[in-house]
């Protein structure tokens, strides 16, 4: 219900897409990346990970559900998950103040 609340920030959003588009290439990594997960069992390599890790999720995300979230904090050794609650998504949209804050802190 967010971008239904605030469609400027819809509109901008599109505009940027528009403006800077992903290139063919950029999309075809992407798109390996994921199914990377599947085809070489990636996370079964998740407790490899030693450097510090900050996972943020919103609770309400319709692409990648909050388990998953949930899952990679859980299996990094050093991660620690921050929790958006009632955000989808877009935490850096819908939650600007505190994911920038948060994200600060942690590169601190």
């Amino acid at each position: 219900g967010y971008m239904q609340a605030h469609p400027q920030d819809l509109e901008q959003i599109v505009r940027l897409s528009n403006a800077r588009p992903m290139s063919a290439e950029s999309y075809q990594r992407q798109l390996g990346a994921c199914f990377a997960h599947y085809r070489q069992g990636v996370a079964d390599k998740l407790g490899q990970i030693s450097a510090l890790t900050f996972v943020v999720h919103g609770d309400y995300d319709p692409l990648i559900p909050y388990p998953n979230g949930k899952y990679l904090a859980e299996h990094i050794k050093s991660a620690r998950l921050s929790t958006y609650l009632g955000v989808g998504h877009l935490p850096m949209i819908e939650a600007p103040e505190r994911f920038y804050r948060e994200v600060l802190e942690f590169l601190s």
